[in-house]
């Protein structure tokens, strides 16, 4: 696996008592009395009515106040050797290198909020401007084309920059298509779906959009969850069983908080020190939407046969990634609505990336394709 920034970095435990490591605040104070009567009330049937609370109740603790990386955070949740074996670090640069040095002008955008952009920025990122004026169709360019490197690609990585040339253009046209609907509608939470769809696809990943949902027993209930897509792990699903399983669940809104705290990380007045990790919080995620992933990756955490659930939560164009790690001991004990836990479950979380930035989409690029070949690796 590539080298990543380890400066002031601990992996995570799943007690989580380092003094780095605060949990949300509100995990004592709120917590509702151990009757099982007022359990079985606090815990809707759907995941898309839990919040926060619906978490804590089961003894799980959203980890708020502490920002991992995607790379870190896909390190939590597929061993080293996992990670490793899917792709060498030499195939993924290359594929970076098609990726951010092709002909594909995908490192090119840069867009702060696709809502509030001028029309004729996007089109001019889009579309050539022909001799006579007229705008003609080059989203084709789109397509990363693996001719430069055809001669050292082995099997695997030919078959990846076949997933390249199909998404860059679908990706292009959605956003055409979403700029040109902005000036008469609202742009909507399916459409923000679809072009993160096609994103992903520019990494080779796949995706299954609405799945059936799916149920675990808590209690003597049956707890159901639709995230808004996943990402399948097909070859490692039991055929026998009609539930496949999964890489990662994605959760889509189409709402992004205009005002949250910056996690760029400013230096004070006469100090030379940066805030410390610890201190840096998740402000951009509400705790309607925290508990609603936090319930879809609990129950989706029995079809991932990795070390915890990946999650990614889409908001508009921004992506946070989201770990949730839970072994069967802690798992078994939230189905018999225990809660006497002296070590808890807990979801950690990365910062805000949006994907049309340059700066963050670089942030995404290895994280995703890593995902893309631990999908692809499983159909050779």
């Amino acid at each position: 696996m590539a080298d990543f920034d380890n400066t002031d970095f601990k992996f995570p435990t799943s007690n989580t008592t380092d003094a780095n490591v605060h949990l949300s605040s509100t995990s004592n104070e709120h917590l509702p009395s151990q009757n099982e009567d007022l359990l079985s009330l606090t815990v809707d049937k759907c995941t898309a009515n839990w919040t926060s609370h619906t978490l804590h109740t089961l003894q799980i603790e959203p980890v708020t106040t502490e920002v991992y990386t995607p790379m870190q955070l896909l390190s939590f949740t597929f061993s080293g050797n996992t990670i490793d074996n899917s792709a060498s670090k030499e195939t993924i640069d290359m594929c970076k290198n098609l990726i951010i040095n092709s002909r594909c002008p995908l490192h090119k955008l840069d867009i702060d909020d696709l809502k509030n952009t001028d029309a004729f920025e996007c089109f001019r990122l889009l579309m050539d401007k022909t001799l006579n004026g007229q705008w003609s169709y080059k989203v084709d360019l789109w397509n990363i084309s693996p001719l430069t490197f055809a001669d050292k690609l082995d099997n695997l990585q030919t078959r990846m920059c076949k997933k390249f040339q199909v998404h860059g253009e679908l990706f292009a046209q959605q956003l055409i298509f979403m700029n040109m609907a902005k000036k008469k509608a609202s742009l909507t939470k399916a459409m923000y779906g679809k072009l993160f769809e096609h994103f992903a696809g520019l990494f080779g990943l796949t995706c299954i959009n609405g799945p059936s949902p799916c149920g675990v027993q808590i209690g003597d209930n049956i707890i159901t969850s639709s995230p808004d897509m996943i990402f399948p792990d097909l070859v490692n699903s039991d055929e026998t069983n009609e539930d496949m399983n999964v890489i990662a669940v994605c959760q889509v809104t189409d709402d992004f908080p205009t005002v949250h705290v910056s996690h760029d990380v400013s230096k004070p007045v006469n100090c030379g020190c940066k805030k410390k990790k610890s201190e840096i919080l998740v402000t951009h995620l509400n705790d309607n939407l925290i508990g609603q992933h936090g319930g879809d990756l609990l129950v989706h955490k029995p079809l991932s046969r990795n070390n915890g659930t990946l999650g990614i939560i889409v908001q508009k164009t921004f992506v946070t990634v989201v770990h949730f790690r839970c072994d069967e001991v802690q798992f078994e004990r939230i189905q018999r609505k225990e809660n006497d836990f002296a070590c808890k479950p807990v979801i950690f979380f990365s910062r805000p990336y949006n994907y049309l930035k340059s700066d963050d989409r670089n942030e995404l690029i290895e994280p995703f394709l890593r995902l893309a070949f631990l999908q692809l690796s499983r159909y050779q």
